[in-house]
C-alpha cells in the first residue's frame, strides 16, 4: 500500500502545476532548508558518483572537496539521495560517509527517475548485531537528482561529469 502512495505522490507531483508542501516528500537538511528560505544559493549534488562512481575512500574526500569549494563561493551544498525510503535534499558527514561506504558493501542502488518510487517503498532501515549502520540508499543518478532537487526548490545542480572534471584537474596542477 505505501508504493502505491508513493507512487501516485509521485506521479501527480510531475502532472500538476500547483504549489504543495515537499515535506512529506523530501527531507532537507536544516542548513539547505534555511538557505532557500533566505535565497541564498544552493547547489544539488548527484550522489552516484559517490555510491558507486569511485572506490572508498576517494569518493567520500571528492564529495567533501566538492562542496568545500562550493561553500568557498558562497553556495550551500545539498547531496541529493535517498536514506532508508526518504528522499533527502542535504546530508550530514555521518551520512556521507556511509553513502560512500554503502556502495562498497552492497547497501546502495543506483537510482533514476523511474526507481523512485519502488526504492523508496522498499528501504528499510536495518542494524546489524554489533549495532552498525545498515541504512539502505538509494544514489541518484543526474535525472533522479533534477527531479528531487526540482521538489526541495532547488533549481541547480553538479552532475558527476563535472566531478571527474575536478579529479583531472587537481592531478594536473600536482
Amino acid at each position: 500500500m505505501r508504493a502505491f502512495h508513493i507512487l501516485r505522490r509521485y506521479y501527480t507531483s510531475t502532472t500538476t502545476k500547483t504549489t504543495r508542501s515537499v515535506s512529506s516528500c523530501v527531507k532537507i537538511l536544516p542548513e539547505v532548508s534555511k538557505a532557500l528560505s533566505s535565497n541564498q544559493p544552493v547547489v544539488a549534488l548527484e550522489s552516484t558518483i559517490i555510491a558507486h562512481g569511485m572506490p572508498y575512500p576517494q569518493n567520500l574526500e571528492l564529495a567533501n572537496d566538492i562542496s568545500q569549494i562550493l561553500r568557498d563561493r558562497g553556495c550551500i551544498p545539498a547531496t541529493i539521495a535517498i536514506k532508508n525510503g526518504i528522499f533527502r535534499a542535504g546530508l550530514h558527514s555521518d551520512e556521507m560517509e556511509d553513502l560512500a561506504l554503502a556502495g562498497m558493501k552492497g547497501r546502495a542502488v543506483k537510482c533514476s527517475t523511474r526507481d523512485l518510487p519502488l526504492v523508496a517503498s522498499k528501504q528499510r532501515h536495518n542494524t546489524s548485531s554489533s549495532g552498525e549502520s545498515c541504512s539502505q540508499w538509494g544514489a541518484t543518478t543526474v535525472a533522479a537528482t533534477m527531479r528531487l532537487a526540482h521538489l526541495a526548490g532547488i533549481s541547480t545542480f553538479v552532475t558527476g561529469e563535472w566531478y571527474m572534471l575536478y579529479i583531472i584537474c587537481k592531478v594536473m596542477s600536482t
